[in-house]
């Protein structure tokens, strides 16, 4: 029996020495795949391009020894030149070898959870699989990848101390990654930071007292390492306090400021896909499986790659897709399942990938993946890593060809000399362009001092003994923005602070007065605005300034945390029917709106800030797709500049009629179409305005009017004119055409519902005079 017994445990044997050397020669495969695959990514550095214009402030910065809180702010930190490199100093070098580095941490934990942990073989082979689809959040989805590649290993170290028996040393290298990345980018820290802490709390229903632990090291820990990091960064407990609160403020603002949206589906989509990840963490809790801490950990950095995604669509929207499978990697590396429950989870994570298959962005990760991961590329890039001369010779090849359409005048430049020089709003790269003493404001893009405190530092930054000699001044906003309603506060200590020294076509020169324009600022009443409708402003010869207080409502705060507010916009109409419809960071309105201050474009600020009135706003209204987010009743106060007297305005021109032209077309009136339309069209009050938008060309000369006159019922108003249209520059085979969109608006509280008319006029470049159209529309507010 015992021979017998023998004969058949042989054969068996001999299978199992089999199949374990061929499970180890397949997890040397996939270990070997993983790190490869992972070096395509491994370093970052981008030129000195002009898409690259705040990744070049942030390596000026850090080569100038500015310090982050002290003497700047930005989305990023101090140590964010070593995720995005550029030939700067010795930013190169640094930014290669740390994330040299992160990727030799990265390899680490995969060879031991492959190799010493022995994870389940199918786990690791999903895991590879799920990493190459997830590939590109790293390496093509912009300058977010490397942060995140140094976030997502720290998650991975998180995943192995989910499973090690000593698991606080993985739990602490997690935390350390944390503080780290407090110094790299804010919303990365708090990305592994919300998952140290939920995974902390997930633990203690099983395990009480490791649970504990875990929370003690995630909310003592953390805090107290970053703050560790920053004071041997920079020793001030102040500057340590700015840079806290510059994070929550440029984080917590860029919802309802920096809202972008492309469209309904994609959020959809994201909300459905995580409500099946939700659904297979509820059933791990109910089967009180240990894997459920890991897998509800993750709960945190989707929920931020969701809002990094959807608050600002275009150019983020591929990194929640890509996050999303990277997450399930990590589930499938470390929760190890059986019976039952392997199916479910299955189940779930197919059910997740046929819905993720059905976003927009699959099947251009999935192309960029193949791009990414190629074994061939992959042994090319990781030689190429010690090729530090070349890769600074080809940077310098970009920068050269990139940076030759940010030259400035010659005659501009003779005159800045060495005086410190800044730059509004924000084109950082003519400092790299040009030679200038380049001295940054603290928010270096006015565009991103999207609140109050940030506004304000910006502004003490202008009044400050230090502020530097001259300006580089140029009129651009981002998302039909307007450049100094971005930043009232500061705009106002421009006005007070500088004068104009010089004017090169479309940029001006500004240089610090000897003594202020003006001192005293005087509260002369205070007042209630309700959004959608219309405030008259009073008439004063002495400036004017409304201080606005917008207050969410409790489902605009909660909108504000889990997603994002849409667009606010300000009407205003000038005493001379001018008008100027723009979108405005709505937490910067406490600092004040401008009123009979308040320049409509480039040649009204020249004429301001050379002393003399300017057409003064007559009506202001707040509205919006997002004002329904804000209480309807503002409080405001009004005032007002008593001891800065402007010269008189010189007065209106009359227009008279050049004849007839037809070079003009209407194209919508809110979301409805309105070209060729000769019925009354119903048009629905969803903002509080009435917003119409087409193009018009000077027809006789085959290149832009000098503006549009818009006539509600016989009453003239004029548009805004100016807005790029490549489309029109195209059809008509007009280049010269290409700044030919106009964009008219009235508040809707002032139409009724009763019919109304719209015809237009071409204004002529002299401003003398106009052409009359045959374009009328006819509509009425439903």
């Amino acid at each position: 029996m015992t021979k017998k017994k023998s004969r058949v445990a042989r054969p068996a044997a001999a299978q199992r020495i089999r199949w374990d050397r061929a499970s180890w020669v397949l997890r040397l495969l996939l270990t070997l795949y993983v790190a490869l695959a992972a070096v395509t990514i491994r370093y970052h550095p981008i030129s000195t391009g002009l898409d690259g214009a705040w990744a070049y402030g942030v390596n000026l910065f850090a080569a100038r020894g500015l310090i982050f809180g002290r003497d700047v702010g930005f989305t990023y930190g101090p140590l964010s030149y070593l995720t995005l490199p550029m030939n700067l100093g010795s930013n190169l070098t640094q930014g290669i070898a740390f994330q040299f580095c992160v990727w030799l941490l990265f390899a680490g934990t995969i060879v031991w959870a492959a190799l010493v942990r022995r994870v389940a073989l199918a786990g690791l082979t999903l895991f590879a699989a799920l990493l190459f689809t997830g590939l590109p959040t790293f390496g093509t989805l912009g300058y977010a990848g490397p942060d995140l590649f140094a976030a997502y290993t720290a998650l991975l170290l998180l995943g192995c101390a989910a499973v090690a028996r000593r698991w606080v040393w993985p739990f602490c290298a997690a935390v350390a990654f944390a503080a780290l990345l407090f110094l790299v980018k804010f919303s990365s820290a708090i990305l592994v930071w919300s998952a140290l802490l939920i995974f902390a709390g997930a633990l203690s229903l099983r395990d009480r007292r490791k649970g504990a632990q875990a929370a003690l090291l995630a909310i003592v820990a953390v805090p107290l390492a970053c703050a560790v990091c920053y004071l041997i960064y920079f020793p001030s407990l102040n500057a340590l306090w700015c840079y806290t609160r510059l994070g929550f403020e440029i984080s917590s603002g860029y919802s309802s400021a920096m809202s972008y949206p492309s469209g309904d589906d994609g959020p959809r989509l994201a909300l459905a896909l995580s409500l099946i990840y939700a659904l297979a963490c509820v059933y791990l809790l109910w089967r009180k499986h240990p894997g459920f801490a890991l897998c509800a950990a993750m709960a945190g950095p989707l929920f931020l790659s969701f809002k990094h995604s959807f608050v600002r669509e275009p150019g983020h929207s591929g990194i929640f897709a890509s996050f999303f499978v990277l997450t399930w990697a990590l589930i499938v590396l470390f929760v190890e399942v059986r019976g039952r429950d392997r199916w479910v989870l299955a189940a779930a994570l197919l059910l997740s990938l046929g819905g993720w298959l059905q976003s927009e962005n699959a099947p251009a990760l999935w192309k960029r993946a193949v791009e990414t991961s190629a074994g061939l590329q992959s042994a090319s890039s990781l030689a190429s890593i010690w090729r530090v001369p070349a890769i600074r010779r080809s940077l310098d090849a970009q920068a050269k060809d990139e940076l030759g359409a940010d030259k400035l005048p010659p005659a501009l430049l003779q005159r800045l000399g060495n005086e410190s020089t800044s730059i509004f709003p924000y084109e950082l790269t003519y400092a790299a362009a040009n030679p200038m003493r380049y001295q940054p404001f603290p928010i270096a893009q006015t565009y991103g001092a999207y609140t109050a405190f940030l506004d304000n530092w910006n502004a003490a930054a202008v009044a400050s003994t230090g502020a530097p000699s001259r300006i580089v001044f140029e009129w651009e906003a981002i998302d039909q923005r307007h450049p100094l309603l971005d930043v009232p506060a500061m705009s106002l200590e421009l006005l007070r602070r500088y004068e104009l020294d010089s004017v090169y076509n479309g940029v001006l020169l500004l240089r610090r007065r000897p003594q202020p324009a003006f001192q005293i600022t005087r509260q002369i009443a205070s007042t209630t605005l309700r959004i959608a409708e219309t405030f008259r402003v009073p008439d004063s010869e002495q400036p004017l300034i409304a201080r606005i207080h917008l207050r969410y409502t409790p489902s605009g705060r909660f909108r504000r945390f889990a997603f994002r507010i849409p667009e606010v916009r300000v009407l205003v109409h000038t005493a001379a029917g001018r008008t100027l419809s723009a979108r405005v960071p709505p937490e910067v309105l406490d600092n004040g709106i401008p009123l009979n201050l308040l320049p409509l474009d480039l040649n009204d600020f020249r004429t301001l800030i050379s002393g003399q009135r300017i057409d003064p706003v007559q009506s202001l209204t707040i509205g919006g797709e997002g004002a329904r987010f804000f209480e309807p009743n503002v409080s405001a106060e009004l005032l007002e500049i008593s001891d800065w007297t402007l010269r008189p305005a010189a007065p209106p021109v009359a227009l008279h009629s050049r004849g007839s032209l037809d070079s003009i077309q209407v194209e919508t009136i809110n979301d409805t179409n309105a070209a060729g339309r000769g019925e009354v069209i119903p048009i629905r009050d969803r903002y509080g305005f009435v917003q119409v938008r087409g193009w018009a060309l000077d027809g006789l000369r085959g290149q832009t009017a000098g503006g549009v006159q818009v006539l509600l019922d016989g009453v003239p108003y004029y548009a805004q004119y100016g807005a790029k249209r490549p489309d029109v520059a195209a059809l008509q085979h007009c280049p010269e055409c290409l700044a030919s969109g106009f964009d008219w608006a009235i508040a809707t509280h002032e139409l009724g519902h009763q019919p109304h008319v719209l015809t237009f006029r071409i204004l002529h470049k002299d401003g003398a005079s106009y052409y009359d159209t045959d374009r009328a529309v006819r509509f009425r507010i439903e």
